[in-house]
């Protein structure tokens, strides 16, 4: 019968409680494709529309296609929560308002993409100052959150 390795334990504990900084491959799973559907919009100006008429972006590099509107909205409103539990958790009106600009069919302006870059760099910074452990706690409250919102409609 063999025995678990404490030390093996201790080292996955202690991963937990380092800042995400220090592992920043696990913040572009959250980040990149909101970024790569920015970039996309800046170099194509345009989005492709898919049959439901949402707006949709494939990323070449996570060779998957994004719904951009329920994207940036996802990653908003997870960091909304966050901002109910950390009180120097940035705005996340920028992308709120490109959010509700591309649902509305508005025309995005120069300044609306980088705001949006700029509240998404402010983000990632916050996110970085966090444990996983703390963002796992977030993303599990959003998940609960989202769940409950679909058994409402």
């Amino acid at each position: 019968m063999r025995r678990a390795n404490p030390s093996r334990k201790l080292r996955a504990g202690a991963r937990r409680q380092m800042p995400l900084r220090l592992q920043p491959w696990l913040l572009n799973p959250v980040f990149s494709p909101v970024e790569a559907v920015l970039d996309a919009i800046e170099r194509d100006g345009t989005l492709a529309i898919c049959g439901a008429d949402l707006p949709v972006c494939t990323v070449p590099d996570h060779q998957r296609t994004y719904a951009v509107v329920p994207a940036l909205r996802c990653v908003a409103e997870l960091f909304d929560l966050a901002r109910l539990r950390y009180a120097n958790c940035p705005s996340t009106a920028a992308l709120h308002q490109l959010t509700n600009m591309l649902e509305a069919d508005q025309l995005l302006g120069p300044d609306d993409l980088a705001a949006c870059r700029a509240c998404l760099m402010q983000l990632r910074t916050f996110a970085g100052r966090l444990t996983l452990g703390q963002l796992q706690d977030v993303v599990r409250t959003a998940s609960i959150k989202f769940e409950l919102d679909l058994q409402d409609r």
